[in-house]
């Protein structure tokens, strides 16, 4: 008798655990549910060549993104450039520069507004002697190709580009000897007017490579529309890549001018409990915002 109410109390508390588990399961695939599922959608394939290829995808909002990569011919030592742009509801292919007659290729895009978007790559010629580094510039009009520079070596690469503010960007990439007998990290900066190489350690011997790069802090600032008046979906954009705001739109148009006082109040509220400094000034020419987040 003892035994059999130790087996009905053990059976018990069994139907209680499976009952616990079937809901936590029940809950989980509730909470995949909700989050939404991965879906296929379509976009259009370069006229040029036989094969197109997306690298790298870069995103301003929900309805403004970019995806980069390269479109090449059957024997692939010809390719142009790809750039295809997401209004929200399509991709559509946008032109790109092609500075090279052979080859042309995009590998990593990074976006900071709708009218300022980069991506880096490579440029070369048609028997692959010889590669050179390719930054390509959005100004909101038509993607420009933006004088970089290359080492002594035969092959330049940049693979990753991130961006810090419209005057801190970053890019990094390998640099390699002809025969491919050695290699070198390569990093170039972006400091508002010029791209420059930036020395870099290479504890690898003989073979030395940087894939990618991200910016880890960030300037927190509205783009100046006028001497009294940000954007404001700019701040909260910049907001939201330090996690700082979760969610937080216009009420009215996204492009309607926010004054001083509603970007302080902004400020305030999504930076005040987080050991942050909010300063705004008002200049003689120009407003500045300085907001540094506190990453503790």
């Amino acid at each position: 008798m003892r035994y059999f109410k130790i087996a009905l109390f053990l059976a018990a508390i069994f139907a209680i655990l499976a009952t616990l588990f079937i809901r936590a399961e029940g809950s989980y695939a509730a909470a995949l549910a909700s989050c939404g599922a991965w879906r296929i959608v379509k976009s259009p394939n370069s006229s040029f060549g036989v094969e197109s290829l997306f690298n790298g995808v870069a995103v301003v909002s929900s309805n403004d993104a970019w995806a980069v990569g390269t479109s090449r011919n059957q024997s692939g030592f010809s390719s142009h450039t790809l750039t295809e742009h997401w209004n929200g509801s399509q991709w559509s292919i946008i032109s790109s520069a092609n500075p090279s007659s052979a080859q042309n290729v995009l590998v990593s895009a990074a976006a900071l507004t709708t009218n300022n978007v980069w991506s880096v790559g490579e440029t070369g010629n048609s028997d692959g002697t010889a590669f050179q580094t390719l930054v390509e510039h959005w100004n909101g009009t038509r993607w420009n190709v933006i004088p970089s520079l290359n080492t002594s070596l035969s092959f330049n690469y940049l693979s990753s580009v991130a961006i810090v503010s419209a005057k801190d960007i970053w890019a990094v990439g390998v640099a390699m000897a002809a025969g491919d007998v050695s290699s070198q990290t390569l990093i170039e900066h972006w400091n508002g007017s010029q791209w420059s190489i930036v020395a870099s350690p290479n504890p690898g011997s003989p073979f030395n490579n940087l894939r990618s790069v991200t910016a880890v802090s960030e300037y927190l600032g509205g783009r100046l529309y006028n001497r009294h008046e940000w954007l404001f979906t700019d701040v909260v954009r910049a907001l939201e890549r330090h996690n700082l705001a979760t969610r937080c739109q216009p009420k009215s148009r996204p492009d309607d001018q926010w004054p001083i006082k509603s970007i302080r109040r902004l400020c305030k509220q999504y930076l005040g409990s987080r050991n942050t400094k909010c300063r705004i000034e008002d200049t003689n020419s120009a407003l500045e915002w300085d907001t540094m987040a506190s990453r503790g």
